[in-house]
């Protein structure tokens, strides 16, 4: 898990998934969080984003009204 704040959060994540800062920018708003799988540290492919949300979305699923 990191914790961290833009620009850095979509700045790493492009490059956790193209190998690229700049290819794939998410859109880190506050409270938004992603889970991205490596097969490697530090990773020497692509990785995989299985999901992303945003704070909206995050108190939804956790029963509460966005």
């Amino acid at each position: 898990m990191l914790v961290g704040h833009e620009p850095d959060m979509g700045l790493l994540a492009s490059h956790l998934l193209t190998g690229s800062a700049h290819l794939a920018r998410l859109p880190f708003k506050k409270g938004a969080v992603a889970a991205i799988r490596v097969n490697t540290i530090p990773p020497r492919g692509a990785g995989e984003l299985l999901w992303f949300m945003t704070s909206k979305q995050l108190r939804v699923v956790g029963g509460r009204r966005a």
